[in-house]
Formats: C-alpha cells, structure tokens, sequence
C-alpha cells in the first residue's frame, strides 16, 4: 500500500492526531497535508517534487528521494502506531490488571516492551489520562520489582502524569458536584465550579479531555437560561463537543466506557435535543430524538 493510500484511508480523528505528532517535523506535516488535499493519486515522485524541492535544486533528485524514503518510514511507523486496532489496545483493562498483578521475570518484562510503547502511545494520542496514570505507576512499580534502573526522565514522566492526573479528578467532581448543585438550586449555584473547569481547561490547552468536560459542563448548566445571549453559548459550546467528539471519537468524558463513542454519541445527542426543546425549536428537537431512537 502506498503511502497516499495509507493516508487517504485514515479517519478524521486520526489524521488531526498525526498533525498533533508531526507537529516538530515540518516536512512530514507538508507530506500530509499535501496528501489530503490531493484529489488524485499521488506517487512517490510526486510527493518528492513538491515537499523537497530546494533540496532537489541543491542536492539532486537522488538524495531528496533517500531522505523521502527515509521519513516515509518513520511517518509509516506513526501511522501504525495510531488508533491500533490490535489484541493489546482492545484488551487494555485486561493487559494492565495481568501487568499489575502477575509475577514478571527479566525475559518476560523484555518481551512485553512493544506492548507497553503502543499502550502508552494510545492512551496519550487518545487523552485517556486515568490509564495512562495506572501504566506509568504500574511500569515504575515493577522496574522496582525486577531491579530495574529507573532514570530521571522517566521519573519527570511520571510526576507529569500524576499532576495531570489530579487535575483530571478535580475537573470531574467539578462537573459532577456542579450539575448536581446545578439541578438542586438553580443556575447560580454552578458558577464557582463552572470556574474551576475553565481554570483547569486553560491550564491544559493542549488536552482535548479538559475542553470536552468543560464545554459538557457548561451546555448542562446554561441550559433552561431564557436570556438570547446565554443560549447562544451554549449553542457554543455543544458544537465545540460535536467538533470535538467528530475529531477525536476515542476520547472519553469521565469513565473510559466500553463503547465509549456510541455512548458520547447518545449521551451529546440528550444535551442537544435538550437545547433545542428549550428554544421551542420542536422539529429539531424531535429530529435529534428520533436519530436518538435509531441508536
């Protein structure tokens, strides 16, 4: 398979998280764009006389091909590493509980390392921070088991991922204790934790989980609000989840549930028929329960 159809056949989730990847690489993220715009078939001579073509002029064709065929493989090695479809990633509960609670020895701990890599890598595109925690603590905790040295960097990680960790938490009871204080005593009363969720959401501007709380939790609790102003914000912030949930369908909100994307589907489905009964936009709102139903 070339490599514009590898490309050509990813999702839209899945080529925002290779732009996410490529970010440092410059001319990866020109290959890629490149490819999706292309309404015809790319070969490998084209993709190399548009990305290189200063090097052309100063090297020659034959060098920039090389150093093509040597980015291609490693933007190959991302692709596969995305979204991975395979036993490790499907099983993941079961792979961390057996990782967690099974005696290791030397040949096995060597023998599960490209598991460990893919898992992290999936949890970390995905934003599946509650994972991505229990693995770090877990790997930590049997290097320590076998005699592993533990180096720095990895030490760095892993306090990273407890911070993000605790935040992640905070964020959730704040959503929780917001809508449940929210549909106690009215709109006000959710406005302390509706601030915590955007403190915490702007401190994390690059994780995708944090603005997908946030903007849950506030198209919850502006809902029923009668001024024209607040309902435009919550119109607001129900496409930001739509937008959200279409580019990164894996992601969850609170709980990494089985199914997760059918799920969000139903569950952001109630929070827009809700908007629109509430705007009296009754065809909308019946629409939306009916693709409810077909679920």
């Amino acid at each position: 398979m070339t490599l514009y159809q590898q490309i050509k056949k990813l999702s839209e989730g899945q080529l925002r998280q290779l732009e996410r990847l490529f970010v440092n690489s410059p001319k990866s993220l020109a290959i890629l764009h490149l490819i999706i715009k292309s309404k015809n078939t790319l070969l490998n001579k084209d993709i190399i006389n548009n990305v290189y073509t200063e090097e052309i002029a100063l090297k020659g064709f034959k060098i920039a091909e090389n150093n093509f065929f040597k980015l291609k493989a490693r933007i190959e090695q991302t692709i596969n590493s995305i979204d991975t479809p395979d036993s490790v990633v499907q099983n993941a509960d079961l792979f961390l509980y057996n990782l967690k609670h099974t005696t290791l020895y030397d040949k096995k701990w060597t023998a599960i390392q490209d598991q460990l890599k893919k898992l992290e890598q999936f949890f970390e595109n995905n934003f599946i921070i509650e994972k991505q925690f229990l693995l770090y603590e877990t790997i930590l905790h049997k290097k320590r088991e076998l005699s592993i040295n533990i180096d720095a960097t990895e030490l760095k990680k892993q306090e990273r991922v407890k911070r993000l960790y605790a935040d992640f938490l905070d964020a959730k009871e704040a959503s929780i204790l917001g809508g449940s204080f929210y549909n106690k005593y009215g709109k006000n009363a959710a406005n302390d934790y509706l601030a915590k969720l955007k403190y915490l959401t702007q401190k994390h501007k690059s994780n995708i989980r944090f603005k997908l709380i946030y903007n849950y939790a506030a198209s919850r609790f502006k809902l029923n609000i009668t001024v024209s102003n607040a309902k435009n914000k919550v119109n607001k912030h129900i496409q930001t989840i739509k937008q959200i949930h279409s580019e990164y369908p894996l992601v969850p909100l609170f709980e990494d549930v089985k199914n997760n994307k059918e799920y969000l589907d139903l569950l952001f489905l109630s929070v827009e028929s809700h908007y629109y009964w509430d705007i009296s936009d009754v065809v909308q709102a019946e629409m939306l329960l009916e693709k409810k139903c077909i679920y």
